[in-house]
């Protein structure tokens, strides 16, 4: 039996909750939006420190894929 990593775990989640963010145009940075995201993947009881993880992660995520997108085109022009 595999025991998954609670720090991989949380990771997936992350992206999870960023792809499903971009898919139905939500705002990763209203905790609102980010609520409605944890529900509709089956994570309804968030407590307000994972919350904050959450979200700072996901801030994080968002900020270094866009540097990266932005790197690349740079690169290709």
């Amino acid at each position: 039996m595999t025991s998954i990593d609670p720090v991989e775990s949380e990771a997936k989640l992350v992206m999870d909750i960023y792809d499903y963010a971009l898919t139905h145009n939500l705002d990763i940075t209203k905790k609102s939006d980010v609520l409605t995201i944890l529900t509709s993947l089956g994570h309804e009881n968030v407590d307000d420190a994972r919350m904050e993880r959450l979200m700072t992660a996901l801030l994080v995520t968002d900020h270094r894929i866009k540097n990266d997108v932005a790197k690349r085109k740079k690169e290709t022009n």
